[in-house]
């Protein structure tokens, strides 16, 4: 299993942005933020520990898909407050010496899960997917996300 680094930058779902990271799991976060850092500092940069996914998601792991967990803030006004995860899925570019980044894939909504969305996607992407990871989420309280409580 790789980790890999996720920055947080949008306000939904903080964005995803996968790039390589080292091969050994950190946790969540990095504690207070100091001064003249953003709120949301502590969910940038995260760490994470890539593994297979859930035994539901049998057609993700036949292509040979890992999946992860990412920590973002439940309330956005309140980053130091309550956090809950979002399942995210990649499929690595298979041509890992042109990769070039990641192409996210969007389940829009309402309502709609998107881990598996990178499966549907892949064969309209055939001609970039070497070079891209394909990244899929599942919404806030969706899927395997945090459910809602």
């Amino acid at each position: 299993m790789r980790p890999a680094s996720l920055a947080a930058v949008g306000l939904a779902l903080a964005g995803l942005v996968p790039t390589a990271g080292p091969a050994t799991a950190e946790p969540a976060g990095g504690g207070p933020p100091s001064a003249g850092r953003s709120p949301l500092a502590v969910h940038e940069h995260q760490r994470l520990d890539w593994g297979r996914c859930s035994p539901e998601q049998r057609k993700l792991n036949e292509a040979g898909a890992r999946c992860a967990k990412v920590t973002v803030p439940l309330d956005y006004s309140d980053p130091g407050g309550r956090t809950i995860k979002i399942a995210v899925s990649r499929i690595r570019a298979s041509s890992p010496h042109g990769r070039r980044g990641i192409l996210l894939s969007n389940p829009g909504g309402p309502g709609g899960t998107g881990l598996a969305n990178t499966l549907a996607l892949r064969p309209s992407l055939k001609d970039v997917a070497g070079r891209y990871d394909l990244i899929g989420f599942d919404p806030r309280f969706l899927g395997e996300s945090t459910p809602i409580s």
